[in-house]
């Protein structure tokens, strides 16, 4: 376009119309090839091009491939190859898809603003925050009220839950703080909280539990309530296994399923659950191990089937299994106690040292007896015969069995 004259641009426009003219500077503006640094238009209608050094013409109707050719053959001149940014096509300008991860991560975002900022839950359905969140990022789509309050927040919860336990398991030494207050509806509360220095001498306080408290704020009140909260989860829990237990021996059709279940997983002799029975000695213990044991099957059974109780958690069974390790002993020395065949008050001295052992390995019953207690096997299984000489153990029939066994 430099290379055009004044007289030229007067003849472009004495011979064509104002559009034509607007149409050829136009079309002359889009000219961005380094080519025209070495030619010129010679006629603009028939796509003509003057070399500026030999003055040949050559034709640029559907390529400008002849004119390089030219400056290579005939003088040598290598024109650079120009990158040219890709044409924007329409796709780029439609909002992109989000991804999951992305997805994850706006939802765990907006969870915040429920659990730091305890906005209600329906704010997700007002329209001017649906039109604010459209705005930042049109492919995200918020979860209804419903989603978040059943699903995302206790996900949330039992993913912090889980964090924090693993954080506390290797605390070596803690202390415990109680924080009591009046709400303005004259309610009192109690809150305990876990104090510790982790590995990196961080000081880290974890809010264990927030629970009303309606006596008086002495020393031996919070001492007794710290020590029924203890007990609170584990009495939770047995009342929740006694829910699913009764379910499956009540109900036909959930017994049924329980059978199906085992045999199409191969289980050739289906097993039923154990009700838990006040009056008996050590129920409570056979209801676990059974449960335990047919946890798979449970956990399987109950997804198949309506109106089903709500069944356990992942740390439930983890607690389960470790109140199972707790009461086997109990039930060993219940057992050795109730023996017919043979004279039991012997046993009860070298019973309550094997429970003496277990109890506290540090700090072990001090008797006339010699007792060299064992460490506890690898299994991770408490007994009571484990903690018991062999010298001794060999005289009591259900210790010599379980020795030899």
């Amino acid at each position: 376009m430099d290379s055009f004259t004044l007289m030229q641009y007067e003849l472009l426009f004495s011979n064509q119309s104002d559009t034509n003219c607007i149409i050829i500077l136009k079309n002359m503006d889009r000219r961005t090839s380094s080519i025209w640094e070495h030619f010129t238009i010679f006629d603009q209608s028939m796509c003509i091009a003057k070399c500026d050094t030999c003055r040949k013409k050559y034709s640029y109707r559907s390529t400008i491939h002849n004119l390089k050719k030219h400056l290579s053959t005939s003088h040598g001149i290598e024109l650079p190859k120009i990158l040219r940014n890709p044409q924007t096509s329409v796709s780029n300008y439609l909002p992109k898809k989000i991804t999951v991860e992305a997805k994850k991560k706006l939802d765990q975002i907006l969870l915040k603003l429920f659990v730091k900022d305890f906005q209600p839950f329906k704010v997700v359905e007002d329209s001017g925050f649906k039109e604010f969140v459209k705005a930042l990022n049109p492919s995200y789509e918020l979860p209804n009220r419903n989603t978040i309050s059943k699903v995302r927040i206790p996900a949330m919860y039992e993913r912090c839950l889980g964090e924090m336990k693993e954080l506390v398991s290797t605390v070596e030494s803690a202390c415990l703080t109680t924080d009591c207050w009046t709400s303005r509806n004259n309610e009192s509360f109690m809150a305990i909280t876990i104090n510790f220095i982790d590995s990196e001498y961080v000081l880290k306080s974890i809010l264990l539990e927030c629970r009303f408290f309606d006596l008086n704020h002495t020393s031996n009140n919070l001492g007794q309530e710290i020590k029924q909260s203890a007990l609170v989860l584990e009495n939770d829990l047995i009342d929740r296994v006694k829910n699913i237990v009764s379910h499956f021996r009540k109900s036909t059709v959930a017994n049924n399923a329980f059978k199906t279940y085992q045999i199409n997983n191969g289980i050739k002799e289906p097993k039923k659950l154990i009700q838990d029975v006040q009056t008996r000695w050590n129920s409570t213990y056979y209801m676990f191990n059974r449960f335990v044991e047919m946890e798979t099957s449970i956990r399987g059974t109950l997804g198949l089937l309506d109106n089903a109780p709500d069944t356990l958690r992942p740390e439930d069974w983890i607690i389960l299994q470790d109140l199972i390790k707790i009461l086997k002993p109990f039930e060993e020395a219940t057992k050795a106690i109730s023996g017919q065949k043979y004279t039991t008050m012997s046993l009860v001295i070298v019973i309550v040292q094997g429970l003496w052992f277990i109890r506290d390995k540090e700090q072990p019953y001090q008797s006339d007896v010699i007792m060299q207690p064992t460490p506890i096997p690898e299994s991770g299984e408490l007994s009571i015969w484990s903690e018991i000489d062999l010298n001794v153990a060999r005289f009591t029939p259900l210790g010599l069995q379980s020795q030899e066994q």
